[in-house]
């Protein structure tokens, strides 16, 4: 359904006799709706939705609509940019779901190899299963226990 919704958005704001979709790199407003659902990946965060960038002192930096995502401590950050710290992932809650979009349950992230677009984490969920992660505002200890909130700056 939301892959519908979002090439039916796309169709509405082209105002054309006919239209044609060519969804590489429209990763911004409503191409970012319809991307997340044809990925299926990774969802609620811009990252890995933009083109790789190279940043001094960046462990991950990548280009998209949005701007410059940074993960690390670049040594001098260009202005349109948004920091992340190195392990700001470790112990986020994310929700975990199947290709068609059905909730399986709740992971902790471990951590997220930026070089190999892997990430780890703690979930009773069947691995094979997963084809979505949705990143969340809370960090909780394994045990469940809270630990802070985030708001996310997009």
């Amino acid at each position: 359904m939301p892959l519908i919704i979002g090439t039916a958005r796309l169709a509405r704001e082209a105002h054309g006799e006919f239209v044609v979709i060519g969804t590489t790199g429209l990763v911004h407003e409503s191409g970012r709706i319809l991307k997340n659902y044809k990925a299926l990946i990774i969802q609620r965060t811009l990252l890995f939705a933009g083109e790789p960038v190279e940043v001094e002192g960046a462990t991950h930096a990548e280009r998209s609509a949005e701007g410059i995502l940074i993960v690390g401590a670049p040594v001098a950050p260009p202005p349109d940019s948004k920091l992340l710290p190195l392990g700001f992932e470790r112990n986020l809650l994310c929700g975990l779901a199947d290709a068609t979009g059905q909730c399986l349950g709740l992971g902790i992230i471990d951590r997220i190899d930026f070089a190999g677009s892997t990430i780890a984490l703690t979930t009773p969920v069947e691995r094979d299963k997963v084809r979505i992660v949705q990143f969340g505002d809370l960090y909780v200890t394994p045990e469940g226990g809270e630990l802070r909130q985030i708001k996310w700056a997009w």
